[in-house]
């Protein structure tokens, strides 16, 4: 987990449990001048989602371990301002509740699509 950094930056969740990929969206949405949290799946997301007031939106991938991004994202709509969620995946192919990237994606993609995200 990384901390948030400043207070006033919004928030983003990363969720991925290929800590190379972790790292690449970290790497990415920082150059979008966003303060980036990660977990390593989606019981962990769903934990700090709980735990941390305040997050802007969430990107997660699908498919991981002990609990998917569906779970996630459905957890997330349940929070006080529901942040959006962005879903990434090299293997979806079903309609999913929200916006999607399909991996792999270019830094420029990804700052777009959260930059999107935060916009509407």
């Amino acid at each position: 987990m990384e901390s948030p950094g400043a207070a006033s930056l919004p928030t983003v969740l990363v969720v991925d449990d290929e800590p190379v990929v972790r790292e690449y969206m970290t790497r990415a949405l920082r150059e979008l001048c966003v303060a980036v949290l990660t977990a390593r799946d989606g019981l962990e997301a769903i934990q700090m989602l709980a735990a941390t007031p305040g997050i802007a939106a969430v990107v997660t991938d699908i498919q991981m371990p002990r609990c998917d991004g569906i779970d996630v994202a459905s957890f997330a709509r349940t929070l006080p301002g529901s942040p959006p969620v962005l879903f990434v995946s090299g293997a979806a192919n079903e309609p999913l509740p929200g916006a999607f990237l399909q991996k792999p994606f270019r830094p420029d993609a990804l700052a777009g699509a959260v930059r999107q995200l935060l916009a509407d």
